[in-house]
């Protein structure tokens, strides 16, 4: 069947079934694996989604428990749609991990369906890890290759402009998260917008020290507003959509008539850049933020400073007003909320958060302050008691800004993981979620024993793990600094750990009770190997050094001194003897640890290598590197055997499985790929936004480990028609 006829009949069928008042027909089709795989492979996602809601039609009659199941069998897409437009051959995958917790009668043939699913090589989830549709996400939209900074939400509540550091700005449609319009024009990054009043036009504010006035209905640039000298990073338009206000690295803040372009006055006293801004809902008054620590309230019309708020300890990002005109709402680097009375200067009450604050706003009927951290955290307040009262989690980097849509119903958030992000916000909102880590997951090992995993976190704690179930079973503390790296010993019940201050430790993990403290490096301990025999660790650091430790005695019997720059991975030969190891500028060597000689050197990559691991036989050495390769190296001979290209940001990680058939890499990309290693082929690829950053190998072969950012741990099996190597 053409192309355009099978789109054509993918699409109408549902309808059709609908509208002939076939429910039990319909229902054999929305719980049909296949047919959601053809229309995904026909790039037809968003079609699908819209199919669920045929479940509603006037001619159609389900019971409530089929609807639910509907319902979250469309949140799974939803929430995977981003995900599966780059790549549809993870549907059976998003499907499961989203899904596995649901036992309805229509989720359960959705899923046996999916697991028997072999059309290519897939990973599986074996546990229902992923972000769950009954939960509080609701969409991600992706399309910006940068940062994005800043957003704003039109008042129908269904369509949002997004600014962000690769120097456009989107206008998108939340519901179907199609990005409608590109704004091109500025040649820095975008850090700001703001919508005039009569929604027709934006103004947005750049790196390049311009603000651009834009045409939202054609993307037409109306006007440039040049004055400012440096940087500007803000922009506010008053209630009256007459003016606009803008903040800047240089000092000042700029009043500007938006009809004529001109500037009207500057105003000046901050001693540091000018970051954050929000006018009075009268538009007497413009509130402003600063790195010079301080807020300070103008009359933007005389240019007169009210007040200057004085009692952060670090610069103050970001600011929001009440309705009322009575308060302000600060945000710090210095972790802290603080509230001010705007009419007397003074601060009333503060709220103390763990992580620097980006990012502030209220809920339109003002119950609740939303902040959010550098961690990536999302932290919802009762700001009137100063309680906490939930912090939601998704985004793999920092959340740069945050808004609600006017009705309050849904809660917007930008991040620097170049996404968009759609919540609920509702009673659910104010539920603690406290399963897993409150941090990154840095590194993962996995036990032999075929079930435990162990995994260590920028929380500074390390958590046991039963992967097969996704239970987690313990937390250990003992660390003062994020960890960085994990290794497990054979004998089921020790591991050893290593911290981004400069200490390895040596636990118990089945008791949690710590063993001993190796003390010896003097900057973060970045990687660590154990030697075939298990009698030796292997440590290496930001301080230049590898060291040779007895772990059970904690006696350390070596340095090895060569590397010029922090060194960032170490691996052991097979042959117990030598090992290889990777610094920040990209150079591999090779060294006999029992000697404590360098036998080789070179350069392998253009920048830092991140991780490096050798093959069963001891032959060849790969490295994985932030300049996005993975390269395969003869190391006796020091020749570049095979240039692996396929990611598209920083290879994090890189493992091989036992039997050599399979490369394993991690990359800053968000991917986890499955490499045949002879042919160099792709054979399968995970991604579950930044899921890919630790992972560890089961004794299966088959079975991988991966941590994500926002603190879960993901089991995945490879499945599917293997590819043998020669």
């Amino acid at each position: 069947m053409p192309s355009d006829q099978k789109q054509a009949t993918l699409a109408s069928l549902p309808s059709h079934l609908a509208k002939a008042a076939k429910a039990e027909q319909l229902q054999l089709l929305l719980t049909n694996f296949s047919f959601i795989e053809a229309k995904v492979s026909e790039f037809l996602t968003q079609e699908i989604i819209e199919d669920y809601n045929l479940a509603n039609h006037d001619n159609i009659v389900f019971l409530e428990e089929k609807l639910e199941s509907f319902k979250l069998i469309q949140g799974a897409l939803q929430l995977s749609a981003n995900i599966l437009d780059e790549d549809e051959t993870q549907l059976a995958g998003q499907l499961l991990g989203r899904l596995m917790s649901y036992e309805t009668p229509e989720i359960l043939e959705i899923i046996e369906q999916a697991k028997q699913w072999k059309a290519t090589p897939w990973l599986r989830p074996l546990t229902p890890s992923f972000t769950k549709p009954s939960g509080l996400l609701l969409r991600t939209l992706t399309g910006h290759i940068a940062p994005v900074l800043e957003l704003a939400v039109f008042a129908d509540g269904q369509h949002v402009i997004s600014a962000s550091q690769d120097g456009t700005l989107g206008i998108w449609n939340l519901e179907n998260g199609e990005e409608l319009l590109t704004l091109e024009g500025h040649s820095d990054a975008v850090h700001s917008v703001a919508v005039l009043p009569d929604e027709q036009y934006a103004i947005s504010a750049s790196g390049d020290a311009t603000l651009k006035l834009w045409n939202l209905e054609n993307g037409s640039e109306v006007r440039t507003f040049t004055g400012h000298t440096e940087p500007i990073i803000n922009v506010v338009v008053t209630p009256d959509g007459r003016q606009a206000i803008s903040a800047s690295y240089d000092q000042t803040l700029k009043v500007w008539d938006l009809e004529s372009g001109d500037e009207l006055r500057t105003l000046r006293g901050h001693t540091e850049m000018v970051l954050g801004l929000a006018v009075t809902a009268d538009g007497s008054y413009v509130i402003s933020t600063s790195d010079d620590n301080t807020l300070r309230v103008w009359n933007w019309r005389t240019g007169e400073e009210l007040h200057t708020l004085k009692g952060h300890t670090i610069c103050v990002r970001a600011v929001v007003v009440t309705k009322d005109g009575h308060y302000a709402i600060s945000a710090s680097y210095d972790s802290t909320l603080r509230v001010w009375n705007l009419k007397s200067g003074t601060e009333l009450y503060r709220m103390q958060c763990s992580n620097p604050v980006y990012a502030v706003t209220l809920t339109p009927d003002e119950k609740h302050l939303i902040s959010a951290s550098w961690d990536s955290s999302i932290t919802i307040w009762d700001w009137r008691k100063c309680k906490e009262l939930s912090t939601i989690r998704g985004h793999t980097k920092s959340v740069t800004s945050l808004t609600t849509t006017p009705d309050g119903r849904k809660l917007i958030s930008t991040s620097d993981d170049n996404t968009i992000k759609i919540w609920q916000f509702n009673s659910n909102s104010l539920l603690s979620t406290s399963i897993g880590h409150i941090g990154v997951i840095r590194a993962i090992a996995v036990v032999p024993d075929g079930k435990h995993a162990i995994s260590g976190s920028n929380d500074q704690t390390i958590k046991v793990w039963n992967y097969k179930t996704g239970e987690e079973l313990r937390t250990i503390s003992g660390h003062t600094y994020i960890v960085l790296a994990i290794v497990a010993i054979s004998d089921y019940q020790h591991i050893i750990s290593a911290d981004a201050d400069s200490f390895i430790k040596v636990w118990n993990w089945k008791t949690g009770k710590e063993i001993h403290t190796l003390n010896g490096h003097t900057s973060g301990v970045t990687s660590l190997a154990v030697t075939p025999n298990e009698q030796y660790v292997i440590s290496a650091s930001w301080d230049k050094t590898l060291k040779i430790w007895n772990w059970r005695t904690g006696e350390e019997l070596r340095t090895l001194n060569g590397h010029n720059n922090p060194i960032w991975t170490v691996a052991v030969m097979p042959d117990g003897c030598h090992v290889v190891s990777g610094d920040s500028e990209g150079i591999l060597k090779v060294w006999n640890w029992q000697k404590g000689t360098e036998v080789s050197s070179w350069k392998s990559h253009t920048r830092g290598v991140r991780a490096v691991t050798v093959t069963p036989c001891g032959k060849k050495v790969i490295s994985a590197s932030e300049d996005e390769a993975l390269k395969i190296w003869d190391w006796q001979r020091g020749t570049e055997l095979r240039n692996l290209t396929y990611h598209t940001g920083a290879v994090t990680g890189v493992k091989v499985s036992q039997d050599g058939k399979y490369l394993i890499s991690a990359s800053d990309d968000s991917t986890l790929l499955v490499w045949n290693f002879d042919s160099g082929e792709v054979i399968a690829s995970f991604n579950e936004e930044g899921s890919a950053l630790p992972f560890a190998v089961a004794q299966d072969e088959l079975t991988i480990i991966a941590g994500t950012p926002i603190g879960h741990l993901h089991a995945l099996r490879l499945e599917g028609e293997r590819k043998n190597s020669g």
